[in-house]
């Protein structure tokens, strides 16, 4: 009547920091050839473009060579997306180590009792090159001592006609944080954060099924839950007052450059200023489900399903705090989701059919935009609109093909820059998706061959909430292959692969630094690459 599941893991990472591929950007911030100054960023434009733009935003002498890549004199050799040129190696160091238990108590026949306890420990040191340029000009680096413990408590219960579970749940998340960014080379001033956030959460949950009929059944469920968010720490800014020296009577460059923003406090000494903040939020918001299955045969499901779930709101901390105090705290998000969907087997089980249509509501989604070297999360109304279906296939004895296809239309509503509001899309929401795999397994000697092709295609997406011009992914098809084999007994296994063998070029995500050295740097797809497996199973 009564199991224990003891889990116990530890991992070690030890490498290099990110290395980026650098682009020359600007910022429209007028006065720029052929641009409407609307304060959008571009990237790929004429150098003349790109020259007076640092000419206007830096002043004289930039740009340092006419035509570079950065306002600094960097040209970017043509080496590919993948190549770096750095004057310091970053490195990444991560320790992690935890363990969860899982204790099962069946208390009567239709009665269990489960309990799970979670504990995490988390400590990371990451440095990187961030302008990946030889040039000493940009660095980041982030020091993170984190835990979180999790318990939870789950009462099961069936009869002849409903099933159900209700339970207690809890979270508590501590992390503390250093993150210094030098950026003196660059801007003449340098940045830290201090600080610690902690997140406490605890809920109460109910869900149940119930069966009306041999073809009809209901799922409702209901959740409260209680969040607590704490931040508290220091930001402190560096610089050496030659401003000055160059424009007598000018304030010291933190001031000059970022007065008013929550990095910049008071001047404690000649080169340091300190703001100390200490931040709480507390919110307690409901999420459910309400669903109905409709089963007319033992091959089909149809079902109809509305949810309401929710995230709690935060604060905006990190690298560099160069926003106004307005933008220190954002708010709980809210989703109101509405799902139709068909799950089916067809041609006596050779193949399996799932077809959905979805419309989600966003009331204060929590979307983001990246302003310099900061990473705002902020809150507008937003909705997507959408379908998914998928086709898994197997026609014969050793063959498996999956095919997949998802259309939305994700959309930030009215939302504001520049002085101009209208709908936007979404982050990281392509319009279109596709992914197939073909994949064919035959006997040979004491045991099997397997050979693989599978693809996945996304459409144009942004990478930013605000759609600046610069800001924009291509859409991209990669496609992988493997050849594997298994013995008999399933204890040796060996494959090759290659990996994007059409050396598709994509970038995963980019950042806007056109207001700090004229630039995006982006951080590319892996390119075609390959390898070799061996796997020895114990059990």
């Amino acid at each position: 009547d009564l199991s224990v599941h003891l889990n116990a893991r530890y991992s070690k990472d030890d490498t290099n920091g990110q290395g980026y591929d650098v682009v020359s950007g600007l910022n429209d911030i007028g006065g720029i050839p052929g641009l409407p100054g609307t304060g959008l960023v571009y990237r790929g434009l004429s150098a003349e473009q790109h020259d007076t733009f640092c000419a206007l935003f830096l002043g004289p002498p930039f740009p340092l060579v006419p035509g570079a890549t950065d306002c600094f004199g960097y040209t970017e050799p043509n080496d590919g997306d993948n190549t770096v040129s750095l004057d310091e190696v970053g490195f990444f160091k991560r320790t992690h180590w935890g363990f969860t238990s899982t204790i099962e108590w069946q208390l009567q026949d239709n009665l269990r009792l489960v309990s799970i306890t979670d504990y995490q420990d988390f400590e990371k040191n990451y440095f990187e090159d961030t302008d990946s340029t030889p040039a000493p000009l940009f660095t980041f680096q982030q020091v993170v001592d984190s835990n979180q413990i999790s318990q939870e408590f789950q009462l099961h219960g069936e009869s002849e006609t409903l099933t159900w579970v209700a339970g207690l749940y809890y979270l508590n998340i501590d992390s503390d944080y250093i993150v210094p960014t030098n950026i003196a080379n660059c801007c003449l001033l340098d940045l830290r954060n201090d600080y610690s956030y902690e997140t406490e959460s605890w809920a109460v949950f109910l869900q149940g099924e119930f069966e009306i009929s041999e073809q009809f059944s209901v799922t409702a469920g209901f959740r409260w839950t209680e969040d607590e968010k704490d931040l508290a720490g220091e930001g402190r800014c560096f610089d050496a007052g030659l401003t000055d020296i160059w424009f007598p009577g000018s304030p010291p460059e933190c001031e000059l450059f970022f007065g008013g923003f929550v990095q910049v406090g008071e001047r404690i000494n000649a080169t340091t200023t300190l703001n100390t903040f200490a931040e709480s939020r507390s919110e307690g918001e409901w999420s459910g489900l309400l669903q109905a299955d409709w089963r007319p045969n033992d091959d089909t499901l149809v079902y109809a399903k509305y949810s309401r779930g929710n995230k709690a709101g935060g604060f905006n901390a990190g690298a560099a705090m160069l926003f106004l105090p307005e933008a220190f705290e954002f708010d709980g998000e809210i989703l109101k989701s509405f799902e139709v969907g068909l799950k089916a087997t067809l041609f006596d089980g050779k193949a399996r059919l799932n077809a959905s249509a979805f419309y989600y509501d966003y009331e204060d989604f929590q979307n983001f935009s990246a302003q310099g070297i900061n990473l705002i999360v902020f809150n507008n109304d937003a909705e997507n609109t959408g379908a998914e279906i998928e086709l898994i296939a197997n026609p014969t004895e050793g063959l498996e093909i999956i095919l997949g296809m998802s259309l939305q239309d994700a959309k930030s509503k009215n939302l504001d820059f520049g002085g101009i509001a209208r709908d936007r899309t979404m982050a990281n929401s392509p319009d279109q998706t596709f992914n197939g795999l073909v994949r064919y397994e035959w006997p040979v000697a004491s045991g099997s061959v397997a050979a693989q092709l599978d693809f996945n295609y996304a459409d144009e997406r942004s990478l930013n909430g605000i759609d600046h011009p610069g800001m924009q992914a291509d859409d991209f098809l990669v496609a992988n292959a493997r050849l594997g084999y298994i013995t008999s007994d399933g204890k040796w296994e060996a494959s090759v692969y290659v990996k994007n063998f059409t050396d598709e070029d994509y970038v995963n995500t980019s950042f806007d630094l056109s207001t700090f050295m004229g630039t995006f740097i982006d951080v590319p797809n892996p390119p075609r690459w390959y390898g070799v497996t061996v796997r020895y199973n114990l059990f």
